[in-house]
């Protein structure tokens, strides 16, 4: 840990890398717990490293953007999975697409506990409109670490289909993905 922090760190890389091992237990640990504690010791320096996992994440979103997007890319599931893979909560995430599936947003569309998402349907649709949206994959992510869909998370994404196909807005696919798999519901024959 102490070679990758050393840009941060300097020469106190491994005096510093030890106090963030103590303190959180792991590298992953330290990159995705809340940014509340500012006046601990080595605060600026976590900042600065978070910052550069958000620079990252971004550079892989930007070079999405610059394609099609595909529900299979191996880019898009790294991105995704270094997005919403380490999130304690479930979160629903959306990839908005045109009608010749190059990308026009993604975002958050709702959070939820650390098993279920709700109340997120009105928000989406609402969403794909303002955005003039012609398609999208949904993602969220499982906590939990097994990226097998539960029967609510079928039930649901059938009733979203429906309701976007309705609305002339293709849901390509839905992906729920964990800190090192993807599972896809097209993939897998669920849509």
């Amino acid at each position: 840990m102490a070679s990758l922090i050393e840009p941060f760190a300097g020469p106190h890389a491994e005096a510093v890398a030890g106090r963030l091992l103590q303190r959180f237990g792991s590298l992953h640990r330290a990159l995705i717990s809340p940014d509340d504690d500012e006046a601990a010791e080595d605060a600026e320096i976590l900042r600065q490293v978070r910052a550069a996992r958000k620079l990252v994440l971004e550079a892989s979103r930007e070079e999405i953007a610059r394609q099609p997007v595909l529900a299979g890319d191996r880019e898009l599931h790294e991105y995704l999975k270094g997005l919403l893979g380490s999130e304690t909560n479930e979160i629903l995430h959306a990839v908005f697409l045109d009608r010749s599936h190059g990308y026009i947003a993604d975002e958050r569309v709702s959070a939820g506990s650390h098993s279920r998402i709700s109340g997120c349907t009105r928000h989406l649709i609402s969403r794909a409109f303002e955005l003039g949206a012609r398609g999208m994959i949904l993602v969220h992510n499982h906590p939990s670490g097994c990226p097998l869909p539960s029967q609510c998370d079928v039930d649901t994404t059938l009733r979203i289909r429906a309701l976007t196909a309705e609305l002339e807005v293709a849901l390509l696919d839905h992906l729920v993905v964990t800190q090192r798999a993807v599972f896809s519901f097209r993939e897998e024959g669920l849509l």
